[in-house]
């Protein structure tokens, strides 16, 4: 993750935002070249992810898919265009470092021909630009490109991604600095007696980001697993938990469990 070496962007973002939960994102609500993402005005049916890391772009598609969403995907530049011109979507991820450029796909100009190309050629989309090499400079200029957000992608988990979907609903623009190491991110739940739903369900709790209430995350959970109520996500985590207990087993999660605090 690049440093934050633009501290007078930085004193300029600090001032124009606000700051929400974990410290960890924020959004601002001065007026960009892209839609408001108003429940009444976007609905996010169709997704596509521009991402050259297999693994991270399929952990991105299963969050979508398992919220109902039709999911595509594109390892290259060449290959959003295309599926760009098959197809219109309503939400585009883009992550601009692509490797259709060679040595030149981490260049500054070539990532913001990248991100500028995508917004132009895809007006009603609304978009988001994820990011390994996190800039204060880049994400103000993505911004004023007209992206909906910048996001780095260590610490993104499922539902710090509902989170911030949700927190885009009301803001204009929203950056997620991602400060967390990418080993912390992603501990995993592999335990042969819970089913898939139930180690997704643990992880969520795993991954809370920090300072966000039991409650918010039960709520995120609920619309994530596509259940009546927050009630209902927290009695699936109890399960679960339950379970892994049954068997003897600890959980991370249990050092600060939502359920107790």
């Amino acid at each position: 993750m690049a440093p934050y070496a633009f501290l007078p962007v930085i004193m300029r973002e600090l001032s124009a935002c606000s700051r929400c939960r974990d410290d960890t994102y924020f959004s601002r609500d001065e007026p960009v070249k892209t839609p408001r993402m108003d429940h009444a005005n976007v609905k996010i049916s169709k997704v596509l992810i521009i991402e050259d890391d297999y693994f991270y772009a399929d952990s991105l598609k299963r969050h979508f898919k398992t919220s109902g969403q039709q999911v595509a995907t594109a390892e290259t530049f060449h290959a959003a265009q295309m599926a760009i011109e098959a197809d219109e979507f309503d939400l585009i991820i883009i992550d601009p470092g692509l490797p259709d450029y060679g040595s030149e796909m981490e260049s500054r100009d070539v990532r913001l021909k990248i991100i500028e190309s995508i917004i132009n050629s895809t007006p009603a989309a609304v978009h988001l630009v994820i990011t390994g090499r996190y800039s204060t400079d880049e994400a103000e200029t993505c911004r004023n490109l007209g992206a909906k957000g910048y996001l780095g992608k260590n610490r993104l988990n499922a539902p710090t991604l509902a989170s911030i979907l949700e927190l885009m609903t009301r803001s204009e623009f929203v950056v997620h600095r991602g400060s967390e190491t990418i080993s912390d991110a992603f501990p995993g739940y592999y335990y042969p007696f819970l089913s898939l739903s139930e180690e997704e369900c643990l992880q969520w709790v795993e991954d809370r980001p920090k300072g966000m209430k039991r409650n918010e995350l039960f709520v995120l959970m609920a619309k994530h697993f596509k259940m009546k109520s927050a009630e209902m996500a927290e009695q699936k985590y109890k399960r679960a938990r339950s379970k892994v207990l049954a068997h003897g087993r600890k959980i991370t999660a249990d050092n600060d469990d939502p359920a107790t605090d």
